[in-house]
């Protein structure tokens, strides 16, 4: 082992018997909130942001920000109005990556509606509001059969001038889990 090795242990090690002997006295209360304080405010440093129950939400990266929430009930304002989103669907998640050639998000939710429903009425959806599909002989949508040997999960490719869409379309438990993905392509944008 290295003496600097060594070293960069020293504080920590002295840090963790610390906070064993305020546990150990009684103070186990006063020693978690003060990890808390400390832990949050090294990613805070590093560039994380949490929301208001004090739940990370995004971070800072050398080309851009990301920023998700695990609980959503509605798209963002500033979602692209262009891009559908399945009617019946109970938004789960989103994700928001900015970059300098423009926005990318994700957002993830599921329906009892069935998955060919589901694709059938994005996809037309989309092409309405000016999406074309990308493969063209495949119509545009990648059907994975299912163990019985049936189309069970799709994924269909989109673009409208340098931007991309995305739909991953999937059976989970009763219902169906949908992902919609759009951004602009990095080759054109």
């Amino acid at each position: 082992m290295s003496l600097h090795f060594l070293q960069s242990l020293r504080l920590p090690v002295a840090g963790a018997a610390v906070a064993a002997v305020l546990t150990l006295s009684g103070c186990s209360d006063a020693v978690e909130s003060m990890t808390e304080k400390y832990v949050k405010s090294q990613f805070e440093e590093a560039g994380m942001q949490f929301d208001e129950n004090g739940e990370l939400s995004g971070f800072d990266y050398g080309e851009g920000q990301m920023s998700f929430a695990l609980e959503v009930d509605e798209l963002p304002e500033d979602f692209p109005a262009d891009v559908p989103v399945y009617q019946g669907m109970a938004l789960e998640s989103m994700f928001r990556n900015t970059r300098e050639q423009g926005e990318h998000f994700m957002v993830a939710g599921s329906t009892l509606d069935d998955v060919k429903t589901v694709v059938d009425t994005l996809v037309k959806d989309a092409s309405d509001a000016g999406w074309q599909l990308e493969e063209e002989e495949l119509d545009g949508v990648m059907w994975i059969e299912g163990e019985d040997g049936t189309a069970s999960e799709a994924t269909a490719w989109l673009r409208k001038q340098d931007r991309v869409l995305n739909f991953v379309v999937s059976p989970e438990g009763e219902g169906t889990q949908i992902t919609v993905m759009t951004g602009y392509n990095k080759d054109r944008g």
